[in-house]
């Protein structure tokens, strides 16, 4: 199994216990200036966008219950809760690393066979650094420039730590992946069919639980059962909620509320 697949599964199994959590405390609506910006250049379509986690505690609420309220929210194309789930990048650090050495002076690290890892939880992110010097980046609800800077932080750890001949380049994102909830529960082979018949989308996979659908120039989306929307595959906010905005309209026709 990857390192993608392993953090993929890590940070839905994350997001389960804080939206189901009865315990968990009120949740405030996101402020993610990136995400709202990006919102606010698409497109103008009849696609009603919510932000934060509230939102999306909610929409899971409705889609459990199912009932007369979930049937009405079938009848819009709306997409809660929308936020930021993580985002992978990779940077240089400009030298070659004596991990073994860095494993000792560096909080928080671990090495693990040929490489390091590094882990925050202020901001939150999970780095392997290889001898090479290059930087692998998972970081957990922070926003494009927000990782960014996250990168740069650990680039200037590993130089007052380790060496100060490191440096910050080639800083690339390989993958931005947003989240969003619908307020009713989907049928994957309903989506399949309705999805797969259209222009411009391609369905990639289908399970009993969910269905994953690319949609073209944009990336793919992951479509549960549950009504949890996942990106996957694309290289910014704004495609990846291009991706999601394309496909919420045919969802519609796929909604479960009984």
């Amino acid at each position: 199994m990857d390192e993608s697949t392993l953090w993929n599964q890590l940070c839905l199994a994350e997001e389960d216990v804080e939206l189901e959590s009865p315990e968990a405390a009120p949740l405030e609506a996101a402020k993610d200036e990136e995400l709202a910006t990006a919102i606010a250049l698409q497109p103008e379509a009849a696609v009603q966008i919510t932000l934060g986690r509230e939102e999306a505690l909610r929409a899971q609420a409705a889609a459990s219950a199912g009932g007369a309220p979930a049937a009405r929210a079938a009848e819009a194309a709306q997409l809660r809760g929308v936020r930021v789930r993580q985002l992978m990048a990779n940077f240089e650090l400009g030298i070659s690393l004596d991990l073994a050495q860095l494993a000792l002076q560096a909080p928080n690290a671990e090495r693990r066979g040929s490489t390091l890892h590094v882990r925050s939880f202020n901001p939150r992110y999970g780095a392997i650094l290889h001898q090479s010097g290059r930087v692998s980046m998972h970081s957990s609800g922070l926003a494009e420039e927000e990782a960014r800077m996250a990168a740069k932080k650990l680039a200037r750890m590993v130089r007052k730590c380790h060496c100060a001949a490191v440096t910050f380049k080639r800083y690339t994102v390989r993958n931005v992946q947003l989240a969003a909830n619908l307020p009713f529960r989907l049928q994957p082979e309903s989506a399949c069919k309705v999805l797969g018949a259209l222009p411009g989308f391609q369905v990639l996979k289908v399970t009993r639980n969910a269905v994953e659908v690319e949609v073209k120039d944009l990336g793919s989306v992951l479509l549960q059962s549950c009504g949890l929307l996942l990106t996957q595959r694309s290289k910014s906010i704004a495609l990846s909620l291009a991706a999601m905005k394309a496909v919420a309209p045919s969802l519609q026709e796929c909604g479960i509320w009984w």
